[in-house]
């Protein structure tokens, strides 16, 4: 199945902060100390906290918000406005930050991984800060988005860096990871992996290595972004990767060297065209079509890993891997998730996006 790289520690030079929500006991469970949430009014007309500690399992108890597991038994922050005991509105909750010292930071920046799938018309999401104690708050703009507003990713966590530089020098910094499910039904979100602290000069980051192409235009023959395929139908491996600039400075000939596994023997390598600059807070998501055909059934692999000119302050995430499987049954299409967006051509047939969940059974679309 897809896995996702993960716990992105940000290549802080200093940490002031660090969560990744790993707490003992039963789940849904309370937040780590320091950590606060505000209360919403739940089904049977009492009040309790917006968002809990939860795993992939504990965030679908409503059977509508389906996390996507990484690793065994990840825990994250989460808010489900479907589940039991909520089953009720979200208007705007939060997860808030203990305070912060930033009096000696120079390069304050957060990194974080968010699991906002806008499941349901779930609305939108986004960060604030504070420096008065909690008094007031402001909207701090994700780069990405020209509302500040941070991105939607079905089916996937993701990895965000915001920078705090306004924030430098100050003794008092606290942020809350913020959402709205916009009077929707049946949606969630959810927050892992936290890190406050000064940036690194470099840092590259491969954020999801993908099995298909994503920069192709239309679809096209043979398997793309499945996790299984039939013999028949194999093609030419193609790999997607989506690279991160999470340092100050600008990375030259970013590119993604890939080496596909069948089961654990390595049978080819390639890679991509290097990105002349990726400057810093800036994604690229670049593919490659190898020479590589699978000739035979079993179980495949990928792993991907991003490279640049300058030295990285930290390789530990740099890669990551996807798997899929080879099947000898024509109509085996896949075994967890397919999706895919057909562009309108003149001459060529048009569909539309669809998605099926790996707890669902299906005969066909």
């Amino acid at each position: 199945n897809r896995q996702e790289a993960h716990s992105n520690d940000g290549s802080m030079r200093v940490t002031i902060l660090e969560q990744d929500f790993q707490t003992t006991g039963n789940l849904p469970g309370a937040l780590p100390t320091g950590w606060t949430t505000n209360d919403v009014t739940l089904m049977d007309a009492t009040t309790g906290p917006a968002f809990f500690v939860h795993n992939a399992t504990t965030a679908n108890a409503g059977s509508y918000w389906p996390v996507a597991e990484v690793g065994v038994n990840n825990r994250f922050a989460g808010a489900n406005d479907d589940a039991p005991p909520c089953d009720c509105m979200m208007d705007e909750v939060y997860v808030e930050t203990p305070s912060m010292d930033f009096s000696t930071a120079l390069n304050p920046a957060v990194t974080f991984d968010i699991y906002h799938d806008g499941n349901f018309g779930g609305g939108d999401a986004w960060l604030q800060a504070s420096t008065d104690g909690g008094t007031t708050w402001t909207q701090v703009n994700y780069s990405g988005d020209v509302d500040g507003l941070f991105p939607l990713q079905e089916g996937f966590w993701q990895t965000l860096v915001i920078t705090l530089f306004e924030f430098g020098g100050l003794a008092d910094v606290r942020l809350r990871f913020t959402w709205s499910d916009a009077g929707s039904w049946a949606s969630g979100f959810g927050v892992d992996n936290v890190v406050v602290g000064d940036l690194e000069q470099f840092s590259l980051t491969l954020d999801r290595t993908i099995q298909g192409d994503w920069n192709t235009p239309f679809f096209g023959d043979g398997y793309w972004d499945y996790t299984q395929i039939p013999l028949a139908q194999a093609d030419s491996v193609k790999v997607t990767g989506i690279l991160s600039n999470t340092g100050l400075g600008t990375l030259t000939n970013a590119r993604l060297q890939v080496e596909i596994f069948q089961g654990a023997t390595s049978v080819a390598t390639s890679e991509t065209s290097s990105t002349p600059e990726l400057i810093s807070l800036t994604k690229d998501t670049v593919s490659v079509v190898t020479s590589y055909i699978p000739g035979a059934i079993g179980s495949y692999s990928i792993t991907g890993t991003a490279v640049a000119d300058e030295v990285d302050a930290d390789a530990t995430d740099n890669s990551s891997s996807v798997s899929f499987a080879v099947s000898e049954c024509t109509y085996a299409r896949d075994i967890n998730a397919a999706q895919a967006f057909f562009q309108l051509e003149a001459g060529d047939f048009a569909g539309n996006l669809f998605d099926i969940y790996n707890d669902e059974e299906y005969y066909g679309i």
